[in-house]
């Protein structure tokens, strides 16, 4: 995608606009009646996996270890954590399991239904130009905006994002991890950033394997969110695709 790189992004101008060029190509390449197994190849490159799935899983299972592991922290009222930003993180724990729940769901409902795609999405653009009656115009067009809903969750043309991973938790998890690089639990003074030293060197060594832990809990949390987001892409970029398949099949 040229101009769409936000979930927000989908608009019906920016999707008339990103599938000018699909269009072009697909006049210079295929013919009508489409084939099903060539509409297979065309669009399996957007289908959800089963690792993009079990990524989100064990996201959603690490939350509660990071929680725990957190809090312990917390628990110990030692002035080497830094108390702000342990209760910093516990919010952005708390945060994450809903829009990852949701977003799991949308990608086991997806994974149950694109092996249907190719087929449905074939009859229904193969149809397209025979329809005689108001009847069948309206009943494939119905099957159409089916396929869309499916995509983007809504009979617009813009990606229903708002419950699910978007920019703001994939930014929070991206700033978190690199912070948590740099002994984001610790309490480091104004001298060690400035100097720029590394806080192992002033951390005794018996704190740090807890706070390491809590450190690869993030980076797997972190691992599932962006598999959400990037899932949330590909639908907005299969709908697209669809869109212009559409679009090509009416010029006729």
């Amino acid at each position: 995608m040229v101009y769409i790189h936000r979930l927000q992004d989908l608009t019906q101008k920016s999707a008339d606009i990103e599938s000018v060029p699909i269009v072009r190509e697909l006049r210079a390449r295929l013919k009508m009646p489409l084939i099903e197994d060539a509409m297979l190849k065309e669009f399996v490159r957007f289908f959800v996996e089963e690792h993009e799935l079990e990524s989100l899983q064990e996201a959603l299972d690490t939350i509660p270890l990071a929680i725990e592991a957190t809090k312990a922290l917390l628990e110990k009222n030692d002035p080497l954590y830094e108390r702000v930003n342990l209760q910093r993180a516990l919010q952005m724990f708390n945060e994450m399991p809903s829009p990852l729940q949701a977003n799991l769901a949308l990608g086991r409902d997806i994974v149950n239904w694109q092996g249907t795609f190719a087929t449905e999405a074939t009859e229904i653009l193969n149809a397209i130009p025979h329809l005689k009656t108001h009847d069948e115009k309206k009943a494939y067009n119905d099957r159409l905006n089916n396929l869309f809903l499916k995509l983007l969750r809504n009979t617009e043309m813009h990606f229903r994002y708002n419950d699910l991973i978007h920019e703001g938790q994939t930014n929070t998890m991206l700033s978190f991890s690199e912070s948590m690089a740099k002994g984001f639990y610790f309490h480091v003074t104004l001298e060690m950033e400035l100097k720029k030293i590394d806080y192992r060197r002033n951390t005794p060594y018996d704190k740090l394997p807890a706070v390491d832990a809590v450190t690869e809990q993030v980076k797997r949390i972190k691992r599932g969110v962006d598999y959400a987001y990037a899932i949330n892409l590909r639908m907005i970029d299969w709908a697209l695709h669809l869109y212009a398949y559409f679009k090509w099949v009416m010029m006729g």
